[in-house]
């Protein structure tokens, strides 16, 4: 998949799905810049991560103005290694890679949030946050990222063999 197609997949989903479905909180940019790492350096991922991270901020509330760019600078850094575990083309990865970062996200978002609020975990929010909500931005990475895509270069092939 192209990144810039896939960065601007990321904004209109930013813009468009709070909206009309104000419950559910993905973590928009983590396909877009799951993708970075296979097509850019980290030194790049890291200004994409700050950049996607200051949009977000930008376009929401509730969270600490700066604290969405750091937590996806650190989950950058800690998943930007292990993209050699995985084989870019494959359909699964792009998912998988976003539910690790959305996984990784909601983690550091519970503990800062529960150090500045002395806020003790309970078993909804930790049920909500580390297995809801990776599997949501899983599939959001796959319906809107991974399979459209994948079902485009099929039939290019196809239409290429019978030609």
């Amino acid at each position: 998949m192209p990144v810039k197609i896939s960065f601007w997949i990321a904004f209109l989903s930013l813009l468009i799905f709070p909206s009309l479905f104000p419950c559910v909180h993905l973590c928009f940019f983590a396909p877009f810049l799951s993708l970075c790492f296979y097509h850019h350096s980290i030194f790049k991922v890291w200004v994409r991560a700050i950049g996607c991270g200051l949009i977000t901020d930008l376009f929401s509330s509730g969270v600490h103005f700066g604290l969405t760019p750091l937590n996806y600078f650190l989950v950058t850094f800690l998943l930007y290694s292990q993209q050699r575990h995985f084989f870019k083309e494959h359909l699964s990865t792009l998912p998988l890679m976003t539910a690790f970062f959305s996984l990784l996200s909601s983690l550091f978002l519970m503990l800062t949030s529960s150090l500045a609020q002395h806020s003790i975990f309970n078993w909804h929010v930790i049920l909500s946050d580390l297995l809801t909500i990776p599997m949501a931005n899983a599939l959001y990475a796959l319906l809107l990222f991974s399979f459209p895509f994948y079902l485009f270069r099929k039939m290019r092939r196809m239409l290429r063999r019978y030609r």
